[in-house]
């Protein structure tokens, strides 16, 4: 029987090989977890994450040197933690979600001529937080975030291709129901360029 890495796949033939496993399958559908499962597991990760956040706002990496941030790091937790609170957990963690908008609302600042390593997911994964902590936080610091978030020009900003972009229209598009962007036509334009890309089996 051939294997995924016996060698080069087309698409075709890795369709073919998914509809024939497929159908091996039983017709029984198979129960979906509950959804507070996904919350206690991202809880579990979110609270040991939160040991590694530095005075600023950053979340280390144990596996890395003392200040050095793995770049989507403190984004993800953002977004981690943005999801918990809306859902009415983690309170307790409002500080460290301060932390982490500060540290990385002053990343977007300091890289708008260059654009932020990985911004295309961090800004998506940012705005979560950002909208979660609406309720909790003093309206000027929560005002001085907004400013910070409406201020990336999208071209020079998000960077990559192919895949990549789809997150920053995806960023973009939040960015637009946040009130923080009007630019829909950078995602018209962005998803006209990289169509020709898709195939019938997607990206």
């Amino acid at each position: 029987t051939a294997v995924m890495s016996s060698g080069p796949w087309s698409p075709a033939m890795v369709e073919e090989r998914v509809r024939r496993c497929l159908a091996k399958a039983p017709g029984a559908p198979a129960p979906a977890p509950p959804p507070t499962l996904y919350l206690d597991l991202a809880e579990n990760v979110v609270r040991q994450a939160t040991k590694w956040q530095t005075a600023e706002g950053m979340i280390g990496d144990p596996h890395n040197d003392p200040g050095v941030e793995s770049v989507t790091a403190t984004a993800r937790y953002a977004a981690a933690l943005g999801h918990l609170l809306a859902a009415g957990h983690c309170h307790d963690l409002l500080a460290a979600a301060e932390r982490a908008m500060d540290w990385c609302c002053n990343q977007v600042s300091d890289h708008l001529p260059s654009g932020w390593p990985c911004a295309v997911f961090n800004m998506k994964d940012l705005l979560v937080l950002f909208e979660a902590l609406e309720p909790h936080v003093e309206a000027v610091r929560h005002a001085r975030w907004r400013a910070q978030l409406r201020a990336p020009v999208p071209e020079t900003f998000y960077g990559g291709h192919r895949n990549c972009v789809f997150y920053g229209t995806a960023a973009e598009a939040l960015r637009i129901r946040l009130g923080l962007s009007d630019r829909i036509d950078y995602i018209d334009a962005t998803l006209e360029s990289e169509f020709p890309w898709w195939t019938e089996f997607g990206m």
